[in-house]
């Protein structure tokens, strides 16, 4: 029987059976937050504070998965989630839509791609079960 491991590098740091995860929002209190809490669930993670750079980010590192706030300054997240689906490298990753809507309203206003949707507020506990069922 043949085991697949799930490689992760960050820098120049190999990291073996750890999910790597992109959190895009442009609140910095809220990167941290949730940077702490993946990093404590055992997730390599990367932050990005703008769209642009989750973007550049998201093309050098290939996360597993992508946490995307649809309150950015530089981009709506629902559109930067449209450019994620539309770059072959990066389509197949998995997609958490992090919005202030509720999720019925949130899939009416063609949301639709994304993996799930999670409103706001919500407790970091609710987004990591999310992205553990998303990997």
């Amino acid at each position: 029987m043949v085991t697949a491991h799930r490689q992760s590098v960050v820098g120049n740091v190999w990291y073996l059976d750890v999910p790597k995860v992109l959190l895009i929002a442009a609140q910095d209190h809220l990167l941290e937050l949730l940077r702490k809490k993946f990093e404590v669930e055992g997730f390599v993670v990367l932050t990005a504070n703008s769209g642009r750079q989750g973007i550049e980010l998201a093309k050098a590192e290939l996360p597993e998965l992508i946490v995307l706030d649809e309150r950015l300054r530089d981009s709506r997240g629902t559109r930067l989630q449209e450019r994620f689906k539309a770059n072959r490298k990066l389509q197949e990753i998995p997609l958490i839509l992090l919005t202030m809507r509720d999720s019925r309203a949130a899939g009416d206003a063609g949301y639709g791609a994304a993996i799930s949707q999670l409103q706001l507020p919500f407790r970091p506990s609710q987004l990591v079960a999310l992205a553990r069922e998303a990997l």
